[in-house]
């Protein structure tokens, strides 16, 4: 993980990171009156670029309408991420710190030859090194070296080749490290970019290179309390809890299943009785079969009170054309 930090680790205030964007919104403004400054900017890191190569469009960072389109959009999300944040324009907050600074997170076997290049900026994305850039021209020292740098931290070792490219993703969508986020340079999805492809290596080199990283990481016994509570307390809860869920959706699918083969007989008798009545029950309109009418006391009183769960549709009860009661009918075969 790489953070644009100043020698004690702090990173850029809100008004310096203002700056930055003000500065960065006037390099892909096309704007005449920026030509010298912008060739200042490209000239930071490698190279002597003059207000003509601007003029002519030789941008060191744009080259292409996707790129300009891309840092418009870091520049409206990191102004967007401050107002979201409570950050406010007064004195007092624009020269506070910013917490959660920007980032970039990728994966690599050689940690120090990796950061040699990212100082260089031979390997890294154009938005970093436009941001690096900016930086180091808007803010320096009294002795003309720049305050803000990338510093590098390793924050984890890797033993498989898929850990990687998933690892730096968990890591970019935890830490907010997408360009669109507005407090990160990632832009390719992560694993996309070569420069950190484990590929170039020979198999057998690899295979030993992860051997020592696996027994580096095997010596670490700190992480083994939290492993072993995922893997034999956590994982089988929330087995069960799915198979809670399972066991609710198919008594549920049951029911609806249950309830829908009733509907169909009886629309199948009622297609067969010709009614044109209309019955009403658990929230369903059905047509009604001829009935002969009977109160539920008299059902109570011939006996049918413990068949009428038995029955097929002599619980059903018909609402009249003329009124609004419902009355209780059973079939005639009862």
């Amino acid at each position: 993980m790489s953070l644009k930090v100043d020698d004690q680790g702090n990173p850029p205030s809100m008004a310096e990171i203002l700056r930055i964007v003000q500065l960065m919104r006037e390099y892909i403004s096309g704007d005449r009156r920026f030509d010298q400054q912008n060739a200042q900017i490209d000239s930071e890191t490698c190279g002597q670029a003059d207000a003509a190569d601007i003029a002519r469009g030789m941008h060191r960072y744009i080259g292409s309408r996707l790129r300009a389109e891309r840092i418009e959009t870091f520049c409206n999300a990191v102004e967007h991420n401050l107002q979201t944040q409570g950050h406010t324009d007064d004195h007092e907050n624009s020269l506070s710190v910013v917490k959660n600074p920007f980032k970039y997170f990728g994966f690599t076997i050689h940690p120090a030859t990796h950061a040699i290049a990212h100082g260089s900026q031979a390997v890294t994305d154009r938005i970093m090194t436009l941001v690096v850039d900016v930086g180091k021209w808007a803010f320096t020292k009294p002795d003309g070296t720049p305050i803000f740098s990338m510093k590098g931290y390793t924050i984890c070792h890797l033993t498989e080749t898929i850990e990687c490219h998933l690892g730096e993703e968990l890591f970019c969508r935890i830490g907010g490290a997408y360009y669109c986020a507005g407090r990160g340079f990632n832009i390719a999805h992560a694993g996309s970019s070569t420069s950190g492809d484990l590929g170039e290596l020979q198999h057998n080199i690899a295979v030993e290179k992860w051997k020592e990283c696996d027994q580096f990481r095997g010596n670490l016994d700190f992480h083994n309390g939290q492993l072993r509570q995922e893997i034999e307390v956590n994982l089988p809860a929330y087995q069960g809890h799915l198979k809670e869920l399972d066991q609710a959706e198919q008594a549920a699918k049951s029911r609806r299943n249950n309830l829908r083969r009733r509907r169909d007989e009886l629309k199948a008798a009622i297609a067969e009785n010709n009614t044109r009545d209309w019955i009403y029950r658990q929230k369903f309109l059905f047509s009604c079969l001829p009935y002969e009418f009977a109160s539920r006391r008299l059902l109570v009183m011939l006996g049918y009170a413990q068949n009428i769960s038995k029955a097929t549709i002599c619980t059903y009860f018909v609402k009249t054309k003329d009124t609004n009661a419902y009355t209780l009918f059973i079939p005639s075969s009862l």
